[in-house]
């Protein structure tokens, strides 16, 4: 199984995220939303970002994984997710729209190979 250290890695960041925004809602006395503090907001999106993403990536990452896919390919897939989503979390933090286009543009290649390897896969030797 390849897919758990991935997921795994992925969570760990979340977590971090997580408790970044804690961390800035109790600094900030904000419950809900982000209070016009922009601090809050980036910390808010990155998390929600990440959530949208990362969980839709290790998704199609199992699926690549349960139709026994090549393990180079999982792990080269797996560390540019990683790479990805954590190049977009610095970038929404500190504004920067160079890492952040890099960092989407890593997730959205992770995307479409693997639904395409999927396909592959699918049609090949499970349909």
């Amino acid at each position: 199984m390849i897919i758990p250290i991935y997921a795994s890695i992925l969570t760990f960041i979340l977590i971090y995220l997580s408790l970044s925004v804690v961390k800035l809602r109790i600094k900030h006395k904000v419950s809900l939303g982000d209070g016009g503090h922009d601090d809050l907001h980036r910390a808010i999106r990155a998390h929600g970002n990440f959530v949208e993403t990362a969980l839709w990536g290790i998704f199609m990452l199992f699926l690549l994984e349960y139709q026994d896919a090549n393990v180079f390919v999982l792990h080269g897939l797996g560390v540019l997710l990683v790479a990805g989503r954590v190049l977009h979390l610095q970038a929404i933090k500190s504004g920067n729209l160079t890492l952040r286009t890099g960092g989407m543009v890593a997730t959205l290649t992770v995307f479409a190979v693997a639904a395409l390897y999927n396909l592959y896969l699918a049609f090949t030797f499970g349909v």
